[in-house]
């Protein structure tokens, strides 16, 4: 029998998570984001995690190099691209689809 979940995200859906005040203060007033070491030797290990608390699975070796490139690949990255990182993490149809 076929499940009665969709899959796929309703346009309401989208819009919400696009829009949302809510989920974007939850994000800027985390104390994970505040606390995760993102220098470059342990760059990885905190992206890693973060892919496991938004999508529930540990990120590609091309995910990996585009966040890099989000948060900057040289310096220590700004508090605002690490919360841009994750925004754009939660607005993915796969986030949608698996919360």
């Amino acid at each position: 029998k076929e499940s009665d979940r969709s899959r796929s995200v309703s346009e309401a859906q989208h819009l919400f998570l696009i829009n949302s005040t809510e989920v974007n203060g939850w994000i800027e007033k985390s104390w994970m984001l505040r606390l995760l070491p993102l220098d470059k030797e342990n760059r990885e290990t905190s992206l890693q995690y973060i892919w496991l608390n938004v999508l529930s699975r540990y990120p590609t070796a091309d995910e990996l190099r585009e966040a890099s490139q989000v948060l900057g690949a040289n310096k220590t990255p700004a508090q605002a691209n690490l919360q841009d990182l994750v925004w754009m993490l939660t607005n993915t149809s796969e986030f949608s689809l698996r919360h």
